[in-house]
């Protein structure tokens, strides 16, 4: 029965995507959780979407900035700076939900 239930979860993943769109369409940054557990309180599918915008962020300063810049902001500093760039540059956060009810969440 266990090996039924674990080759259930492997056929029906459960999981966040996070993208940063820009403009123009192109996916600048994107990032991935199908981690299961959750923490404080959260579902599994808040925390995995917690940790895949916290990943998508640390990406787009990996992508867009010197090594030294990226590895030294905090979560908090990324999430202030990809603010800034989705309101003056106008780039899209985007998430898709994968084996959830409601699988998008714009």
């Amino acid at each position: 029965m266990a090996s039924e239930a674990a080759e259930s979860d492997i056929c029906n993943p459960q999981g966040v995507i996070t993208l940063i769109i820009a403009p123009d369409g192109r996916v600048v940054a994107h990032a991935a959780d199908f981690n299961q557990s959750g923490y404080g309180g959260f579902t599994p599918a808040e925390a995995q979407s917690i940790r895949a915008h916290d990943k998508m962020t640390r990406a787009l300063l990996r992508e867009t900035c010197a090594t030294y810049i990226a590895s030294s902001v905090s979560s908090y500093a990324a999430d202030l700076i990809l603010r800034e760039v989705c309101e003056n540059q106008r780039f899209k956060v985007h998430k898709i939900y994968i084996g959830y009810d409601d699988e998008d969440d714009n």
